[in-house]
């Protein structure tokens, strides 16, 4: 700033807007201090007339009191507002940096949600042909099964007609061999034995139960 420092003495009126920023605009910082009126000239404030002594002895008193203490208010630091400057570009980079990054995060997870959804679809698709699956297995199992539980009833029927039919030749056996027996009886009761037409029968018996 080369040094250089405006001081604005604030009576009645403050420093004007335009004049603060040509300061700022030359990188000239303001200081602004306020005369209250329990400091100043008494006589003009009164509208009495006064003397240039008058104006002397005022000057003195000023300077003996700013001499200790002077509270001035700072109207424009042309540092800080370069600084304060630099800050917001570097915040308004980091939010743009920001926004970019969320832009990029907010596509990723466009992106995803439109995998996931896909995803799910398929998933689903999958539970539904595996449902179908399942059920024509069952269907065919059940098919299956009955077929099964069919062949073991036939089974059991033919079963239980071989038995009967095994039944059947037993007792047809047993009549057939008490027939026999008689016959051979009456042949060897006769006074002139058939010994080879008793020894046929016997044998055509044995092949006949044997088949």
């Amino acid at each position: 700033m080369g040094g250089k420092v405006a001081l604005e003495i604030f009576v009645t009126h403050s420093c004007e807007p335009d004049k603060v920023k040509a300061f700022e605009s030359h990188n000239i910082p303001i200081l602004e201090v306020k005369i209250s009126d329990s400091i100043r000239f008494r006589k003009e404030l009164n509208k009495q007339p006064f003397t240039p002594e008058d104006l002397e002895d005022y000057f003195e008193k000023l300077r003996a009191r700013f001499s200790q203490q002077v509270f001035a208010k700072i109207l424009s630091n042309p540092l800080v507002t370069q600084h304060s400057r630099t800050i917001i570009k570097k915040l308004k980079d980091t939010l743009d940096s920001s926004n970019d990054k969320m832009s990029r995060v907010t596509r990723n997870v466009t992106l995803l949600e439109r995998e996931s959804a896909r995803y799910k679809q398929y998933v689903e698709q999958l539970k539904i042909s595996q449902n179908q699956e399942l059920e024509s297995f069952q269907s065919i199992l059940l098919e299956k099964q009955e077929s099964f539980e069919q062949s073991q009833l036939d089974l059991h029927q033919q079963y239980q007609r071989q038995i009967g039919i095994s039944k059947l030749y037993t007792a047809m056996g047993i009549v057939f061999a008490g027939v026999l027996t008689t016959l051979m009886l009456l042949l060897l009761a006769l006074p002139h034995i058939n010994y080879e037409l008793a020894a046929r029968l016997v044998v055509d018996y044995f092949n006949w139960v044997k088949h």
